[in-house]
């Protein structure tokens, strides 16, 4: 049976800073209480690569060991070599790190991807929205554990507005 992580696009929404995050939570801290409850994130580009390296350290030490981290960057050779200067300090130190160009993000939407993480083992990806039901995550969910790959990343989109979704949807993956 394949590990469920379901994964948001980012953690800074301003509907969460109502929705989600205590009202008196320091901008810093949102990172740290994030990874505190969740189980990964796809990283924005734009975010990994207007951050100081102080802060995405920051992020390394606030995530819990099996956290898995997804990072966008555009395919092209200047953010490869960008990507492996940020990251590759931590790719001995963190389970699961995967890489994903913008598009191929978005492709994926109701059908699994098979794709390498840099330990090479085998993940796949769905994405749940807020337009199904929770019968209907249930059942991709289901559908999800029975993939033959180690990690299944599930992308929970319009987590960014309605960040409930997200913890709905990793609540059913606690009952699996």
């Amino acid at each position: 049976m394949s590990i469920l992580i379901p994964v948001v696009y980012g953690w800074e929404h301003p509907s969460w800073n109502t929705q989600y995050y205590p009202e008196d939570l320091p901008a810093e801290w949102k990172f740290g209480y994030f990874a505190n409850e969740h189980m990964g994130v796809i990283v924005p580009r734009e975010v990994w690569q207007n951050e100081d390296w102080a802060v995405i350290d920051e992020w390394f030490e606030d995530a819990h060991d099996n956290f898995a981290w997804v990072i966008e960057f555009d395919g092209s050779v200047q953010d490869q070599i960008a990507l492996h200067e940020v990251f590759s300090n931590y790719w001995d130190a963190i389970d699961a790190l995967y890489c994903a160009v913008p598009s191929s993000i978005s492709e994926f939407e109701g059908k699994p991807i098979v794709s390498e993480s840099h330990e090479q083992s085998t993940s796949a990806e769905l994405i749940v929205s807020d337009a199904q039901t929770p019968k209907e995550w249930g059942n991709v969910l289901k559908e999800a554990a029975q993939i033959n790959a180690s990690q299944v990343l599930i992308w929970v989109k319009h987590a960014e507005q309605k960040p409930q979704v997200l913890q709905d949807v990793q609540t059913l993956v606690g009952f699996l």
